[in-house]
């Protein structure tokens, strides 16, 4: 029986539906739910759109390498053309609007409570989805890590969960 073919681009979509189940059941769902690209995760804006005070869930590809023999860690000595697993690395994020105040005064302890309350309600949702997304997965492939929150940066809150996953398959990078 052949091998499955390397899939992280599937992966990563089961983990965005698996995100997106667990954003939609929760308080205050984020308006955005998303992939995004690059090195880090963009909090972008128009004079339109607001990607944080709309509020956006995403899932980012932010590593791959071959890993079967030293899974989480990469392979030493691995032959990119025989790879057997890719170890892959998913960033989780919800990105929210950080608490301003006006001309005369800063944000309130109210408004900072609440927006405390909204990010860990949100790190809850990342790890739900953390645990779809293990739970079709054989449990020694799926490695989910601590809840990171980022910000007030250009007025934008971010709190982040990653996901390492060893995906099996055959084929690799040729």
């Amino acid at each position: 029986m052949a091998r499955a073919a390397i899939d992280v681009a599937g992966a990563a979509t089961q983990l965005l539906a698996c995100l997106t189940i667990a954003v939609e059941a929760a308080t205050n769902p984020p308006a955005r739910i998303q992939f995004l690209v690059g090195a880090q995760a963009g909090e972008d804006l128009s004079i339109y759109d607001d990607m944080c005070c709309e509020g956006t869930a995403y899932v980012r590809v932010a590593n791959q390498y071959p890993s079967f023999e030293n899974f989480p860690s990469p392979d030493v000595d691995a032959i990119p053309c025989q790879l057997q697993a890719i170890g892959a690395i998913y960033e989780m994020g919800i990105m929210r609007c950080a608490p301003v105040g006006t001309v005369q005064s800063i944000a309130t302890p109210a408004q900072w409570a609440a927006a405390n309350t909204q990010m860990l309600i949100d790190a809850q949702s990342m790890f739900k989805a953390a645990c779809c997304f293990a739970s079709t997965y054989s449990e020694d492939a799926v490695l989910v890590g601590s809840w990171v929150p980022g910000g007030p940066s250009g007025g934008c809150l971010l709190g982040t969960v990653s996901v390492t996953h060893q995906i099996a398959g055959c084929g690799g990078m040729c």
